[in-house]
């Protein structure tokens, strides 16, 4: 039996698995569409037409300006290494006339005219050494204490510091955070982002630019499934070379519960990857999801004795009580490494995905108050406010160094940065952040057009602009907006086509298996049937309807309805015999069924949310249905199943 177990999941601690092998487990079905793909409710942005982007950034510190743009300094196509940039040897203008594409050349026109970051005295100080890069969801810096978390205290501040730190909530939560994180682009197709990039190159994450040179390449997660949001297939294109889950090796070590042991996941991503070195390890670390009490949450359960005395509400702590989670997985890691001898060679990234939404008033999750704002100690009013986060840097050998990072830098600076600290070849005019040791001007932006810098800050939610204290005022403040606004349209043309592919004559062989998107009309003459849209009376938003080839036999239609800053998705297809109740989203909650309109519906929900219902399931005149509202938490879906029932 041991034997058996190695075999499945690699080199583990044998002991570890003698302890696993004799858990009760049950076998998880595969879902067929875990989390449905949305599109980024960008028309909030582009109601009224994209601003025109009239400069490029510059380092003078007013964003645009003629001083900045390539073709007027002569720096149109720079060249490779050599020339001191981080910039490859691209000839935009050939791509574009060979591509024929409108989109492509779009992308490729605003490339050309960014001006390449420069090397630094950081360039390549991480040349050479393991990865392992970390995503804990929900994860904030209220939640690191000197005392409480004394390794998260290390590693944030005797690594790189970063002291104003974002990641913008790009819509979809989870899935958009960690695209923005392992690519450098922001998400401007939602959650469907980073399934968007399933038969498309994507050459400058970390993952593809360390496993180029030969690095070990894995990742690993403790979410619900090895296969929630499709990340087998995604992950794989993003360089690494399998992704290791419940489903296909860590339910025989993984202890079954909700959520479950971020401490338990390091362990088997360590031992297997500690002797493959160098390495590039990715891990999705799921302990840190909500909702947050000391019963439904197992690792709020686990910690509670741990927080029990600190002055917050249950649901606070049970917020830092899962969270300490992973103190213990980093605390194990650290320690490894350094048994290891490997501490200097080694480099710790670990950032969020997201704010923890599930602290915010809202009766979804049972909460009554704004335990987000008892958590900050302040009103969250605002994005800035929000959405400020932890960015941890760190490796033995910078300890002592006192790095400090103090301009306002986000989720898509980690790529170029980490690009250039390695030492790596790419290509800086072609991802939308900056390396944070560049010359280059610091602007973090999120897709509602609000933006900051060093120099001032602007909330579109409210029209407020704002100069920072001590700084000298813009002089056109719409040279920012348009530079927001045209970094945002170049993320949708980048991952509207296969832009890198094209550009760089990289051939990709996975074919893209996600929904298309298509009028009611033409999915009628596909299909055979259509889907009546519901009334907008009672929701003002878009609706975006999509063929699904995972739905059925045959295919199916899925309906993306945004509004209020949420998404929702409905799916029907031909009843095949199956029950979508009984093979979608089997790993949540079963809620209980309740007629409606004369259709019984059935419903599932977070298992750490007691009562909640989250998805329901029906049939009606020989077809399937299914209304997913888990990634919108603040919306009633027994408000919604009217609509969505066919008259």
């Amino acid at each position: 039996m041991k034997r058996d177990l190695l075999d499945a999941v690699g080199n583990i601690d044998e002991q570890f698995i003698e302890e696993a092998s004799g858990r009760v487990l049950k076998e998880k079905k595969r879902t067929a569409w875990p989390l449905l793909a949305a599109v980024l409710a960008l028309a909030i942005l582009t109601a009224s037409g994209l601003f025109a982007l009239r400069k490029a950034l510059h380092r003078s510190g007013k964003p645009n300006g003629p001083a900045s743009d390539p073709a007027a300094s002569g720096q149109e196509n720079v060249g490779p290494a050599e020339s001191g940039y981080n910039a490859l040897d691209v000839d935009f203008d050939a791509a574009a006339a060979r591509a024929n594409d409108e989109t492509f050349t779009a992308a490729c026109r605003y490339a050309q005219q960014q001006t390449p970051s420069a090397k630094n005295d950081m360039t390549g100080l991480f040349a050479g050494k393991n990865l392992i890069l970390i995503t804990a969801q929900n994860f904030c810096p209220q939640v690191i204490d000197p005392e409480r978390t004394p390794t998260l205290y290390r590693l944030a501040t005797q690594g790189i510091e970063f002291t104003d730190y974002y990641q913008p909530m790009w819509g979809g939560a989870t899935l958009s955070g960690e695209f923005a994180i392992l690519t450098g682009l922001a998400p401007a197709h939602g959650v469907q982002s980073i399934l968007d990039t399933v038969g498309k190159a994507m050459p400058f994450t970390l993952g593809n630019q360390l496993r180029s040179q030969g690095w070990f390449s894995r990742a690993y997660t403790d979410d619900i499934g090895y296969d929630t949001n499709r990340r087998d297939e995604t992950h794989p294109n993003l360089g690494y070379e399998s992704l290791l889950g419940v489903g296909n090796g860590l339910e025989i070590v993984l202890t079954d519960q909700w959520p479950r042991s971020d401490q338990e996941l390091m362990r088997v991503a360590v031992d297997q990857c500690v002797e493959m070195r160098p390495f590039s390890v990715y891990l999705m670390m799921c302990s840190g999801i909500g909702a947050y009490n000391k019963t439904g949450n197992a690792m709020a359960a686990k910690h509670w004795a741990e927080v029990e005395s600190l002055p917050w509400s249950d649901t606070v702590k049970a917020y830092l009580a899962a969270n300490l989670e992973v103190e213990y997985a980093l605390r194990d890691l650290l320690d490894a490494l350094e048994r290891a001898g490997i501490a200097d060679d080694t480099v710790i990234v670990l950032t969020s995905s997201e704010y923890p939404y599930a602290l915010e008033k809202n009766e979804n999750y049972a909460n009554f108050e704004d335990y987000l704002a008892e958590l900050y100690g302040k009103p969250v009013d605002n994005c800035f406010d929000r959405d400020r986060s932890t960015l941890i840097v760190w490796s033995g050998c910078l300890e002592g160094k006192n790095y400090k990072v103090t301009t306002p830098t986000s989720s898509l600076d980690i790529v170029p940065t980490l690009s250039n600290l390695f030492g790596l070849d790419y290509d800086s005019r072609l991802l939308p952040g900056r390396d944070v040791f560049s010359d280059g001007e610091p602007l973090v932006f999120w897709p509602d057009g609000s933006w900051k810098t060093d120099r001032a800050s602007y909330n579109a939610a409210t029209g407020e602009y704002a100069a920072a204290d001590g700084k000298e005022p813009y002089t056109d403040v719409m040279d920012i907006h348009d530079a927001v606004q045209k970094k945002l349209q170049y993320c949708d043309d980048v991952l509207s086509v296969d832009f890198f592919g094209i550009l760089l004559g990289i051939e990709t062989t996975a074919e893209p298996v996600f929904p298309t998107e298509m009028t009611m009309e033409e999915l009628e003459a596909k299909l055979g049937f259509g889907y009546k849209l519901p009334d907008e009376s009672e929701y003002s938003g878009t609706i975006v309807s999509k063929f699904d080839d995972s739905l059925g036999e045959q295919g199916g239609i899925l309906l993306e309805y945004s509004f209020d800053g949420y998404v929702v998705y409905a799916m029907k297809y031909k009843d095949d015999g199956t029950d979508a109740y009984d093979t979608w989203q089997t790993d949540y909650a079963e809620r209980g069924s309740e007629v409606i309109d004369g259709v019984e519906v059935r419903f599932r929900g977070q298992p750490t949310v007691p009562d909640y219902r989250g998805i329901a399931y029906w049939k009606q005149d020989g077809y399937q249905y299914i209304l997913n509202c888990e990634t919108a938490p603040g919306v009633d879906i027994m408000r919604l199943l009217p609509l969505f029932i066919e008259k």
